[in-house]
């Protein structure tokens, strides 16, 4: 996954734009809902909902994108410093600001 060098990608070093706005395939629509399901499941926490996003979040639509952010800012309300300082916290704000274009009030 791209997260390993911290919130800028391999491609992003070398210039090339970030992979989550490189990559306009998002996966199908069934596969957002499975994601959607797994990140507001009473059994979430903030590690398996940035682990997720982590591994898939080249895919996430712009609605998954945010569900991310705002589980992890309910269900970590006790743990912000740990949270601020996560690289996958950091790529997701970087990808954020990077979609706020595609973002729709709901």
């Amino acid at each position: 996954n791209y997260f390993r060098d911290g919130a800028r990608s391999r491609t992003e070093k070398r210039g090339n734009k970030h992979p989550l706005l490189s990559n306009s395939v998002e996966a199908p629509r069934s596969q957002q809902v499975e994601w959607g399901k797994q990140m507001t499941s009473r059994d979430a926490t903030v590690d398996s909902i940035l682990s997720l996003y982590a591994e898939h979040g080249q895919k996430f639509s712009a609605r998954n994108l945010a569900t991310v952010a705002h589980r992890v800012a309910k269900i970590g309300r006790k743990q912000i410093c740990q949270i601020q300082q996560d690289y996958r916290m950091k790529a997701l704000a970087n990808d954020s600001i990077n979609l706020i274009d595609k973002f729709e009030a709901q």
